[in-house]
């Protein structure tokens, strides 16, 4: 029987959180997209081509890039573009102009279709990385709307993928070896978990009982014990990393991270009766992710954009 050998890892944190493809819709082709993962954030690289597409005086056209989770069950809609007509531009114009508001406020870029001429609009996005990202698709949809009389009356709307896997974490790295390997006997895979557990200020102790320790702590020991019975698998570390809120020193909320990430592992230790030898603790400081995290779950705190900018704009201590 083949042995898969585990290293799970635990995330102990506060309670917050290449080639060119064409897409589908009719006349807009996507050209050289590229996604890239940099830390918390993702890049987001395409050309939009429009030189096939042929509007009428009167037509508006948006092209919303939109990325849909796996099940479907989120999604993010990034800046559209706006590819006005002869007509309908000089109608976005003069409504900016008289009322200072247009039905183009918020688009990407807003471009004026000159039928017949090449046109490509360069589109980069940063966006904040969320865990569903990794298995979600880019889509492209357009709508399409027309005449004065009719104008925000929707007649046209299409979806085309532009890339069926948005992110992709693990890459396979491939060499070619000028021996035959030998056939795999064993694997090895990793195993993150994140406990988001509670703990009362400047306190380095974990109460089970506190708010939802208990629920977050079976978390932890059901997926170790989990492992342990199965006798095609066997642990070879586990490692977990603690974080803490910003307020303090820099200095002591290292000291803190890793403090309140060891009396995790003595926890699990305890109830696991796992080899010591088997646990790898760091403690990494001030989650301020986790912070934004929790102050964006109250809309209306006072002065909440101040308080989110002050977080976005902190550097070091």
């Amino acid at each position: 029987m083949r042995k898969v050998i585990y290293t799970i890892g635990f995330l102990l944190c506060l309670p917050l959180l290449g080639h060119a493809q064409q897409g589908g819709l009719v006349h807009v082709k996507v050209l050289d997209e590229q996604v890239k993962k940099n830390g918390r954030e993702v890049d987001v690289r395409f050309t939009l081509d429009l030189t096939d597409v042929k509007l009428g005086g009167q037509e508006s056209l948006r092209l919303h890039p939109v990325v849909v989770a796996k099940e479907g069950q989120k999604e993010l809609v990034l800046s559209p573009v706006v590819v006005d007509g002869k007509i309908r531009s000089r109608v976005h114009e003069r409504e900016k102009a008289l009322k200072g508001i247009s039905a183009t406020d918020g688009a990407y870029t807003v471009v004026r279709r000159r039928n017949g001429k090449p046109q490509q609009v360069e589109y980069t996005a940063t966006l904040p990385y969320e865990p569903w990202m990794a298995q979600s698709r880019l889509v492209l949809r357009q709508q399409v709307t027309g005449c004065l009389e009719c104008a925000g009356k929707e007649l046209a709307t299409e979806e085309s993928p532009v890339r069926n896997t948005f992110l992709q974490l693990f890459r396979p790295q491939y060499s070619t070896a000028f021996v035959q390997p030998e056939k795999e006997t064993v694997k090895v895979r990793d195993e993150v978990r994140v406990a988001r557990l509670q703990f009362r200020q400047d306190s380095r102790k974990i109460d089970p009982k506190f708010k939802n320790n208990e629920a977050e702590l079976a978390t932890v020991t059901g997926s170790i014990e989990a492992v342990k019975t199965n006798s095609d698998l066997k642990i070879t570390g586990v490692y977990i990393t603690g974080y803490a809120s910003p307020e303090g020193t820099v200095e002591y909320n290292l000291k803190l991270s890793k403090d309140r990430a060891d009396a995790l592992a003595a926890y699990a230790q305890k109830d696991t009766r796992l080899d010591a030898l088997l646990w790898h603790v760091t403690g990494a400081g001030e989650d301020w992710e986790g912070l934004r995290e929790e102050v964006k779950k109250h809309p209306k705190l006072l002065r909440i954009d101040d308080v989110l900018k002050i977080i976005d704009e902190c550097e070091g201590d």
